[in-house]
């Protein structure tokens, strides 16, 4: 089993195991954890631009996009036009979106003991930077892909 996990492997299944444990946290909130982050993120930074959310959550802004639709569709969030860039969309949480708030820093204030439990402090700041600098390398891969598929 050891030779399966590599670094990349390994951080897949942390995360899917993740997502597992949060659906868990969340269960009878009717909050999927696909759209726990988005409205985690939103809860934080009220008002945000879908494209903003697009670089804090580092996904693409059609992902964004869809994901919003569907949690407007839900009353849970509301989206309005900028009021100083024609372009943009800000996205407030609505009253039954903030009413959920409580519940999401619950659940991911649970997730991130678990995480940190596994570890020591010395390793958890040497994991945060081990993995700043992956998520920093595909980030310059990503913009180097789609330069180069854009041309």
């Amino acid at each position: 089993m050891a030779e399966y996990y590599t670094p990349g492997r390994a951080v897949a299944a942390a995360f899917r195991l993740g997502q597992s444990v949060l659906r868990e946290y969340l269960k009878g909130s009717g909050i999927q954890p696909g759209h726990a982050d988005f409205l985690y993120v939103v809860s934080k930074m009220e008002g945000i631009t879908q494209r903003e959310l697009s670089e804090v959550m580092m996904v693409s802004r059609p992902a964004v996009a869809q994901t919003a639709k569907s949690l407007e569709e839900a009353g849970l969030i509301q989206r309005t036009p900028s009021a100083t860039d024609g372009r943009a969309v800000n996205v407030f949480l609505t009253e039954r979106g903030r009413a959920l708030a409580p519940v999401l820093d619950e659940a991911f204030e649970r997730l991130t003991a678990v995480h940190e439990a596994a570890l020591t402090q010395r390793e958890n700041q040497e994991l945060k930077k081990c993995l700043t600098s992956t998520v920093n390398a595909l980030l310059a891969e990503h913009e180097r892909l789609t330069d180069t598929m854009e041309r």
